[in-house]
């Protein structure tokens, strides 16, 4: 048979063709071991992260460029953040620090899907996914441990630190209160000390670094944002023990039992050194409870009041003997049942007349350089937002309100606790309703004697 040139010049176009191809349909999977479980690299402990390395060898054959790799799940640490690497080419090699687990690893070429696999990251050690170019066919192969950091070269183009891979999970929720971790995990535990928030009402109400979690008592210094001192330490219940004593600058001062971190039930000595013995909210008296003042007065609360804006009728009297009614509007003392009636009528048939104080306020408000931030619409509608852990977290909630002129009436919606980078809801918490204590001049809104600048 005689081969003419052009059947020549097409057989070696259709075998070209051919190769081609198989460069395009990507890399092979070589046959190999299995890989090991994860476990402790030499003389490193639980808490040091390994590091998951890829690398493209190096050279202009065959696919050279479009490399990406993916790792889409821990098995078991919490709060791992999942990612996707931009685009890269030969020579290019992306370290990324991880807690050891295993990892749900896929490589990518030109968007098709080349390897993917469970792949085991070692406290303080080493594994590499590497991309081999080839004319024919690349070959992507997982190493650990020695036999991956021999195959390593040059430094990395591009690096991922713990922050970027890792966000703070919840550890205790309870009370009212969300405790947050940020620190070393080893599949899925604790692994060492890390960084602790503590969360009640949507805000951060103290810090603890290098904590360290026992099974009986929470380890480190507590620090609180009011700077309160507590003679006591954590329990394992992240509460304090009955009969804590907690103080603050301003003279205030609580012995009894906690909710979560705060003061719930005991006995509370006021900045101007009248004594509460009942029920704590907010750090302030809430009934039901007796107050007794220091000139000798005592006034008995009912469940659910509070001084400020305490109004109706209640016990009251002296020390050296005698009980009688006292009544009150809005936390002010009035001379008889008569003068209350009256009030209490002339409020009611006022209620549509000029707005005054806090009925005035709305708009934008903030404080903290904008850390905390408050809007409070026309209609009765409302939104907050704060922002903690250096703006790394996000707590927000829509709200209804009613405005009184120095008082507001708040009924919360859901509140949200969201990690900012990634948008993740970490946390949905419901709120109780509050009457928070108003003032406004004009320009600076006063609620629970905290200062709101109108934006």
């Amino acid at each position: 048979m005689v081969v003419s040139g052009q059947g020549r010049l097409e057989g070696w176009l259709t075998a070209l063709l051919a190769l081609w191809l198989l460069t395009l349909n990507g890399c092979q999977l070589l046959p190999r071991e299995p890989l090991p479980e994860p476990g402790v690299a030499g003389d490193a402990g639980r808490d040091q992260p390994g590091t998951l390395h890829f690398q493209i060898s190096p050279g202009h054959t065959g696919s050279y460029y479009g490399w990406q790799v993916e790792v889409a799940a821990a098995e078991h640490n919490k709060g791992f953040i999942s990612f996707t690497s931009r685009p890269m080419e030969a020579g290019q090699r992306l370290d990324a620090h991880l807690w050891a687990d295993r990892y749900q690893v896929r490589v990518l070429h030109l968007g098709r899907v080349r390897f993917q696999e469970w792949v085991p990251v070692s406290a303080g050690g080493d594994t590499l996914i590497s991309v081999k170019l080839s004319f024919l066919r690349s070959t992507v192969t997982p190493h650990v441990g020695a036999e991956a950091r021999g195959r390593l070269y040059g430094k990395p183009s591009r690096i991922r630190d713990l922050s970027s891979n890792y966000q703070p999970f919840t550890v205790h929720a309870g009370d009212g209160l969300r405790v947050i971790f940020d620190g070393p995990q080893y599949r899925g535990e604790l692994a060492g000390p890390g960084r602790l928030e503590f969360i009640q009402n949507g805000a951060t109400l103290a810090t603890m670094e290098q904590a360290r979690i026992a099974a009986n008592e929470i380890i480190g210094e507590l620090r609180f944002k009011d700077e309160r001192k507590v003679d006591q330490a954590l329990n394992g219940a992240f509460s304090f023990p009955d009969g804590t004593v907690s103080e603050w600058s301003d003279g205030r001062r609580f012995e009894g039992a906690y909710r979560g971190l705060q003061p719930d039930q005991g006995k509370l000595q006021l900045p101007d050194g009248d004594l509460w013995y009942g029920s704590v909210e907010l750090l302030m008296p809430r009934g039901p409870g007796v107050l007794k003042r220091r000139d000798g007065s005592w006034l008995e609360l009912p469940a659910g009041s509070d001084l400020l804006t305490l109004t109706g009728t209640v016990p009251c009297g002296r020390s050296s003997g005698g009980s009688r009614q006292c009544h009150y509007l809005d936390g002010q003392r009035l001379s008889s049942e008569a003068d209350l009636k009256r009030r209490l009528a002339s409020r009611q048939t006022s209620s549509s007349g000029p707005a005054a104080g806090c009925q005035l306020a709305q708009g934008h408000f903030s404080r903290g350089l904008g850390r905390s931030r408050l809007l409070l619409g026309p209609g009765g509608e409302g939104e907050f937002e704060q922002y903690s852990g250096s703006r790394r977290f996000r707590f927000y909630s829509a709200f209804e309100y009613q405005a009184q002129p120095e008082r507001l009436d708040v009924k919360y919606g859901e509140g949200s606790y969201i990690h900012v980078e990634s948008g993740q809801v970490l946390h949905r918490t419901g709120i109780s309703e509050v009457a928070l204590p108003c003032r406004f001049d004009g320009h600076t809104l006063w609620l629970e004697g905290k200062p709101y600048q109108r934006d």
